[in-house]
């Protein structure tokens, strides 16, 4: 069984209203922390509405993650697209992981995912 080179993506939008951005960038914190501790892998994110200063607290903070840079409002759809052409175009990863940024994952260990990965890598798991 040969591992393949795995890769997690997650779109993000961050709202305008402080007390629901302040609520949002919490929630993503705690994803980053959730999956630097599952999977300890790289993570692109397609950052919409985002500040200059959102962008550089949260890569400063989380040195595993990666992002075309701040991006405008570009919808659920358009944000899809977008991870998939970054992905499929300027990356070298056999295999993404795709999150929104307001999920929460449970578990304590990602290696029995990431094993499904290696041993199925041409499925969806």
């Amino acid at each position: 069984m040969e591992e393949v080179s795995k890769l997690i993506g997650i779109i993000s939008y961050l709202p305008d209203d402080p007390k629901i951005r302040k609520v949002r960038k919490d929630k993503l914190d705690k994803l980053l922390t959730q999956c630097e501790k599952l999977f300890n892998l790289p993570i692109l994110i397609i950052t919409q509405n985002w500040t200059k200063n959102d962008y550089d607290s949260m890569c400063n903070k989380h040195d595993n993650i990666f992002s075309p840079g701040p991006l405008p409002k570009l919808g659920i759809t358009g944000a899809r697209k977008l991870l998939r052409k970054v992905f499929l175009n300027e990356t070298v990863y056999d295999y993404i992981i795709l999150l929104d940024d307001d999920i929460q994952l449970v578990g304590g260990d990602g290696t029995r995912y990431l094993k499904q990965i290696d041993e199925h890598p041409d499925s969806f798991i």
